[in-house]
């Protein structure tokens, strides 16, 4: 079984189904804070899924070796 950080993830993505969805919500339901963390994460998810999604890079692993080589620096 998954912790209930990775099941409240992938609930805010939309990746439960059936009886782990049922079963993620009983136990949400059961905290104390449920009601405003289920619309904050809600709140998340939508904006979340409203964005652009960032153009593929044309070489990735240039772009990491730059990146690295300027951590190091």
């Amino acid at each position: 079984m998954k912790a209930f950080e990775e099941q409240f993830t992938a609930w805010v993505d939309g990746q439960l189904t059936g009886e782990e969805l049922a079963a993620f919500e009983r136990e949400f339901a059961s905290r104390p804070d449920a009601l405003a963390d289920r619309a904050a994460a809600q709140q998340l998810g939508a904006l979340l899924r409203s964005q652009p999604t960032a153009p593929r890079l044309a070489n990735p692993d240039f772009f990491n070796l730059q990146l690295l080589q300027r951590i190091e620096a």
